[in-house]
Parts: C-alpha cells; structure tokens; sequence
C-alpha cells in the first residue's frame, strides 16, 4: 500500500513538476478563416487562412495559407479526399506543402465522431530538404451547452516519416489537443476555445498554450 501510495504521488506531483521543469511554455493566439464553396454535387474548393500569434514575444510567429480540391465519396459514411497545397511563413523560413487527405463523419452511435487522415509532403525554401509527415485527427462534436452552441473535443497526432532529423523523439513531431465550442450565427461559424500543443524535442521541449478563434463560412 506505501508503494502504491508512492507511486501516485509521483505520477500526478512530482513526474509532472519534472516534465514541466524542462519545457519552454509559450503563450499563442491563432486566428483562422475557412471557406469551402461547391463547385458541382461532387466537387468542392478549400480555402483557408491562419495567423499565428506569439504574446511572448509579442510578434506574428507563423501566417499560414491553404487550399486545395475536395471530392465528397458515396458510402455508407459521410466522408472526402482532397488535395492541398499549403505555403507556410515562420520567421525566415518559408515551406511549401502538399497534402493528401481523407474525412469522415462516423454515422450510429458514433454520429458525434469524425476523424481526418493527412499525408504531407514538405519543402523548405533555399534549402532543398524534403520530409513526409502523416498526421491523424480525432474530433468529437457533443450536445447544445447553450442555443446553437455545442461542445467540441479533438485531438490531432503529428508522425514524422523519414529518419533524417535526429532530434525527433520517436518520429513524434507534435499533438494538438483542443477543447472549446462551436456556435452558428446565421451562415457563419465560430469555433472558439483552448489548444495545447506539445511540441517534444530531444533538444528542448515546447508546449503552446494557445486561445483558438476559428471562422467558417
């Protein structure tokens, strides 16, 4: 029973104040803007664009563009593929991104649930460097909390395929979890809540706390 004891303790005081310890903490607002327009019964066009903001060092850390082809599939769920292309600023760097993706809306008792595959094919500018990324989303959708607004939980895992950066810890680039609401005003939607994203390094870890605006429209 004292082992036992001691045990909790570790695992909910000390393990955390030591993960803690060593993780640089960062302060982060995103603001993003989505549309998809219908093109035919079939076919749609995404576009997106994010602005990343740092309060830490009180500067734009990262603007973020993408767009791209959707096609919604016949089945038994709802669900599309698409292909995107995103151009991404960090600072001096500047990345290209190509994506392949697949959604899903589950259907039955797992109606609340959707999830979204993505394979990325990366390129940074001026230094001819190449990776390939596989990223896994789970998003849950709950009940009204108030009038049109619902409870929104997803949580996305970010893979790094290639073993060309050593600094990875176990081909593990980052996770995002998220927590907040999404509500409609007429033809909008806004999506508005709390992320947190982990970010391990052998070097250094970081983790985003970061104050999510979304619009959809």
């Amino acid at each position: 029973m004292k082992n036992l004891f001691l045990l909790i303790v570790y695992i909910f005081f000390l393990w955390p104040s030591l993960l803690f310890a060593t993780t640089n903490n960062q302060t982060m607002g995103w603001y993003g803007f989505f549309n998809k327009t219908e093109l035919t019964d079939n076919y749609s066009w995404w576009t997106e664009t994010q602005l990343r903001y740092n309060f830490d060092d009180k500067a734009m850390g990262q603007t973020l563009v993408r767009t791209g082809l959707l096609r919604e599939l016949e089945g038994r769920h709802k669900s599309q593929v698409g292909l995107l292309f995103a151009y991404i600023h960090t600072g001096l760097l500047k990345e290209h991104r190509f994506a392949f993706q697949h959604a899903m809306a589950y259907g039955g008792f797992m109606k609340s649930f959707s999830h979204r595959i993505r394979y990325e094919l990366r390129s940074l500018e001026d230094q001819g460097s190449i990776s390939n990324r596989f990223r896994y989303l789970l998003r849950y959708s709950g009940p009204q909390v108030f009038e049109g607004t619902k409870l929104i939980f997803w949580d996305e895992v970010f893979l790094n395929i290639d073993d060309n950066d050593n600094d990875y810890i176990d081909h593990l680039d980052r996770n995002r979890f998220f927590v907040g609401f999404r509500k409609n005003i007429a033809k909008l939607s806004l999506e508005f809540g709390y992320l947190n994203q982990w970010t391990p390094r052998e070097s250094l870890k970081k983790m985003d706390h970061t104050f999510v605006v979304y619009m959809f429209f």
